[in-house]
């Protein structure tokens, strides 16, 4: 199941961060956005650190079942304090 979700999380990282495919993004404004590169790579990053998160929970899964508990804070943690930093610097490329 999370290597489904690494997969497709890496595969919008590239979509988003490396071709610039913006409109993916939920609330994508054009008008709004300053600097869409900037963006772009912003949550690329932050796509990546998620597809990375995914794809360890799911080796660890594998490799050590019997920690699936602390994986699985790790994981959460991973992953909201990645949303919240995007939600956080989001706000550097886009105008009031």
């Amino acid at each position: 199941m999370f290597l489904a979700v690494a997969a497709l999380l890496f595969g919008l990282a590239y979509l988003i961060g490396v071709r610039g495919y913006l409109r993916l993004l939920a609330g994508y404004d054009p008008r709004r956005v300053s600097d869409p590169k900037g963006l772009a790579r912003l949550a690329g990053v932050n796509l990546t650190i998620m597809a990375l998160a995914s794809l360890a929970m799911s080796l660890g899964a594998v490799l050590a079942p019997q920690r699936i508990d602390l994986l699985a804070i790790a994981y959460v943690a991973v992953v909201l304090g990645s949303v919240a930093l995007m939600i956080a610097r989001a706000s550097r490329y886009t105008r009031t």
